[in-house]
């Protein structure tokens, strides 16, 4: 007979995230919401930190989601939200947003890349195909070391003031480096870009290096 001072099982910590992954389904929010609530840019984050346990669980725990059904819940997520403001109206119209407004989208964007970053470490260690990301060709690419660094909205304001003016308005975009070709000098904007990114930036074109041997595609947008 139990006593009432005995411990409850504990769960496995990848089986509590497995039940995150499975049941966190939010209704799609307006863009108006996505503007001004800064939960939802928290999601794909908490996302990462998910997969990351998933993926790769404690000593003795085999995975709690077979990698095909976790990964197109990863894919579906990256879908839905692709399909809100990844993109600023202020950084279509070349004009500078808010700090707060840039971090939270800029965070949301940085959360899904490293989803498919995370997918494409798996699928060269266990040798299955990848995901193409052509849902976030459209989206800029990893932004500015100075800007991502910013510890005041004074210090930011100041470099994206610079950062504009040096890209004329025109940042380096997802779909850009499918432009990217073998050889010992890149095109402008791609050398540009590299020159500023911070070392997730440089995750990203280690990825474009290694798709020479292996698939990955950033489509540009269809006007």
């Amino acid at each position: 007979m139990a006593t009432l001072d005995a411990d409850p099982p504990k769960r496995p910590v990848e089986e509590i995230h497995r039940g995150k992954l499975n049941t966190g389904r939010e209704s799609h929010p307006s863009t108006l919401e996505i503007r001004v609530n800064p939960m939802f840019y928290s999601r794909p984050r908490a996302i990462v930190i998910y997969t990351i346990i998933l993926l790769f669980p404690s000593e003795g725990s085999p995975p709690t989601i077979p990698e095909a059904t976790l990964f197109r819940k990863i894919q579906d997520l990256v879908h839905r939200v692709s399909s809100t403001a990844l993109f600023l109206q202020e950084e279509r119209e070349q004009m500078r947003p808010t700090w707060l407004t840039w971090i939270h989208v800029t965070s949301k964007r940085r959360a899904l890349l490293a989803l498919y970053q995370l997918q494409w470490a798996y699928s060269v260690f266990h040798d299955i195909p990848s995901y193409e990301c052509r849902e976030l060709g459209f989206m800029p690419a990893p932004a500015a070391k100075m800007l991502w660094l910013a510890q005041t909205e004074q210090e930011w304001n100041a470099h994206y003031i610079k950062w504009l003016a040096r890209w004329s308005g025109e940042g380096y975009l997802q779909w850009e480096f499918d432009r990217i070709r073998p050889g010992i000098k890149m095109d402008d904007r791609a050398e540009k870009w590299l020159e500023e990114t911070d070392e997730f930036g440089m995750i990203m074109m280690s990825i474009v290096n290694a798709a020479e041997h292996r698939s990955v595609t950033f489509v540009a947008p269809v006007h």
